[in-house]
């Protein structure tokens, strides 16, 4: 949530590239922001490589980079929308399906889950 803001930018995704990095992270891994902006995969991808760019210390690998890009996605939404919540649902059962990650949202209202 809050996946368009500076703190993600500047410090959740590149403190989880490190991890990639130092390959203490599964395949599999999968990570969906959500803001209200409208982005695509693409753009959400291309925003946090240039975080990491500026903020860690950059890019070693970009082999590293392929394979963390291809477990980042990306879901438009207002938090304050209860639609936006069914949207990521379909999105999250989509991706487990597609990137085997065999999780299921706990962070859902049970409503939804």
């Amino acid at each position: 949530m809050g996946a368009s803001g500076d703190l993600t930018q500047r410090k959740l995704v590149p403190a989880i590239y490190q991890l990639k990095q130092q390959r203490r992270l599964p395949a599999e891994l999968t990570i969906v922001g959500v803001a209200r902006r409208d982005w695509s995969d693409q753009v959400f991808r291309d925003k946090m490589r240039a975080g990491i760019e500026e903020f860690s210390d950059g890019i070693q690998s970009e082999e590293i980079w392929n394979s963390f890009a291809e477990g980042l996605f990306y879901c438009s939404g207002n938090m304050d929308d209860p639609e936006a919540y069914q949207r990521l649902r379909t999105r999250l059962e989509e991706l487990d399906g597609r990137r085997g990650t065999y999780g299921k949202p706990s962070f859902l209202p049970r409503s939804l889950s």
